[in-house]
């Protein structure tokens, strides 16, 4: 079986080894989705075309404990139904980049396991005590995809009102990245099915690929209120593929999806395989 399932978190491998609930670089490619949040806390994988093993691709700092009253310190978050802080006179109650990211999801099983990869879902319906500070209908579903070079992340959002109310939302996914922040290049280019983005360094970096994102930008700070050390502010870079710069309206019964594809890039100067 290609996933375990403990009490707060799924994991996800594509190893020929024995599973077991932390994999060790050496295991093959795999990732942790912790639920509260949905929140991606782990991805090991090795570079396209290399045979060095298995590294860290995801940053969580060390200082992070699990509260369910407060984000996870890293990983692959999700903001929604806004970005930043609250802006409209119905989300004054709701916390900074919306409630996604604290809320429990449910693990709705496994959508495709194959020798590409493997897909797993994850669902966030509103409950009673979301409805007092959210009153809207609606279904988020998240799918993870995880591949050998590869990590694909999909949100799904869906109005399910039955009475003619239209959902007015922004969605943003914040992928802390393990890399270099000193000295990093990024470019970012339109294409038919949606943009690319690249941020690259001496030691390596990533290709962001996103369909219904329609902007991407990068930060290399961490956010207000994280303790970090210098050298752990220096050890990762933020990637935000967003719907942010307007809000988007669904009628009743429509959805929207948006899309990423994480993939590693390859050094500048190809090296020797630095096992960690």
């Amino acid at each position: 079986m290609p996933f375990v399932l403990q009490k707060d978190r799924v994991t996800l491998s594509l190893a020929n080894v024995g599973l077991t609930p932390f994999l060790s670089s050496y295991d093959g490619s795999n990732a942790v989705v912790f639920f509260q949040g949905a929140t991606v806390t782990s991805w090991q994988a090795p570079e396209p075309g290399s045979e060095c093993p298995t590294k860290e691709r995801i940053f969580i700092s060390k200082s992070d404990v699990v509260d369910p009253n407060e984000p996870i310190r890293g990983g692959i978050a999700i903001a929604f139904p806004f970005f930043g802080k609250p802006q409209k006179p119905e989300h004054q109650a709701l916390p900074k980049h919306g409630f996604a990211r604290l809320r429990e999801w449910t693990f709705d099983g496994v959508v495709t396991d194959n020798e590409a990869g493997i897909s797993i879902r994850m669902v966030l319906n509103p409950d009673e005590t979301l409805r007092e500070t959210f009153p809207h209908q609606f279904s988020l579903v998240y799918v993870i995809t995880l591949g050998t070079h590869q990590l694909s992340t999909d949100l799904h959002v869906h109005n399910t009102s039955t009475n003619d109310a239209y959902l007015e939302f922004q969605a943003l996914l914040q992928d802390h990245l393990m890399c270099d922040s000193a000295g990093i290049a990024t470019h970012s280019a339109q294409t038919k099915a949606g943009r690319v983005f690249k941020v690259h360094s001496e030691i390596g970096g990533y290709e962001v690929e996103t369909t219904g994102f329609k902007d991407v930008n990068v930060a290399l700070g961490a956010e207000d209120g994280w303790a970090l050390s210098e050298e752990e502010r220096g050890s990762f870079v933020c990637v935000k593929p967003g719907l942010t710069l307007t809000w988007h309206t669904l009628a009743p019964g429509d959805k929207w999806v948006g899309t990423q594809t994480i993939t590693p890039s390859l050094p500048k100067a190809p090296s020797a395989c630095n096992i960690q």
